[in-house]
């Protein structure tokens, strides 16, 4: 319970995505569809527009540019809101289409992110439900430009996060019949499968340890699984849900400064856990005597 800050109520009903400004200056609260309030001193604040119910999905996607406070929220086929000036002060919003691109028959926009990479401006990758993955410079303003990169698969893109700098990205598909992961170290420009063992499942998210390229772990319909050699060309993965069980897990989330990994479940609440981390050695070791010594001891 301690991991978890203090609430405050934005609406009655279904609770859908959140968000945190990065100064907890603020918080977005979601209802269905086009529903999203920003929360500060008490009070709360409906970011849509009027007509909030004609657009979006039920569960909606949403994105925030943190550093430069710019919301993004799902409108229809491959359009998305803009809404910019949040902050701790701001009571009224004016929402802006971004277009972007040409929607395919029944194409609809899946996943919205933005990169942590670009700070004077956003720079916001879009999954869609084909497969397709857009990446669209400046898009809080109204010179943005998008770009459709290569497409690791087809099927519905469920999560993009990154790596150590934004050409290192790692898809999932939340589809079964298909590969469910893919990375790519060239921004997308080609892709490595790397669904190694993982059983035939969706996969609805995923998490890159920060301090070890090769430990990935994704939330799937079957709990959490994780691997320790993701960089090979066939990773191997193993079942780590523990006492979480074997549940659809939506999302997973990282707080660099206490090391705390969140798992959110649909059905058995929110779980936590700390990733530890044993300093290695940084030389080698050498001795004239008939010894052999192990670095870091213990050592897994």
């Amino acid at each position: 319970a301690n991991n978890f800050l203090t609430s405050q109520l934005a609406t009655s009903g279904d609770g859908m995505y959140t968000e945190y400004d990065d100064q907890d200056n603020y918080e977005i609260a979601s209802y269905v569809y086009n529903n999203h309030y920003l929360l500060t001193n008490n009070a709360y604040y409906l970011i849509s527009s009027a007509n909030r119910n004609a657009y979006g999905h039920f569960v909606n996607e949403i994105a925030l540019d943190r550093i430069n406070n710019v919301f993004y929220s799902y409108r229809s086929g491959l359009t998305l809101f803009r809404t910019s000036g949040l902050s701790a002060t701001a009571t009224t919003f004016t929402n802006n289409t971004v277009t972007v691109g040409t929607a395919q028959t029944n194409e609809q926009i899946s996943w919205l992110k933005v990169s942590p990479y670009t700070t004077a401006s956003t720079t916001l990758f879009v999954g869609t439900n084909l497969g397709r993955i857009f990446k669209i410079t400046n898009a809080n303003t109204t010179s943005y430009v998008t770009t459709a990169i290569t497409t690791p698969a087809v099927g519905t893109i469920s999560d993009i996060e990154f790596g150590a700098n934004e050409n290192e990205i790692i898809v999932t598909l939340s589809n079964y019949n298909l590969t469910s992961i893919f990375y790519s170290a060239d921004g997308g420009v080609t892709w490595q499968n790397k669904e190694g063992n993982l059983p035939d499942m969706p996969v609805r998210t995923v998490l890159r340890n920060p301090d070890d390229a090769n430990e990935i772990i994704v939330g799937t319909e079957m709990g959490v699984w994780g691997t320790t050699n993701f960089l090979s060309a066939s990773p191997t993965w193993a079942s780590i849900s523990g006492n979480i069980g074997n549940i659809r897990i939506t999302n997973l989330d990282y707080r660099p400064a206490t090391r705390t990994v969140l798992v959110s479940t649909y059905g058995r609440g929110a779980w936590t856990t700390q990733n530890t981390i044993v300093a290695l050695a940084t030389g080698e070791v050498k001795s004239k005597k008939d010894e052999t010594k192990v670095y870091p001891n213990p050592s897994k």
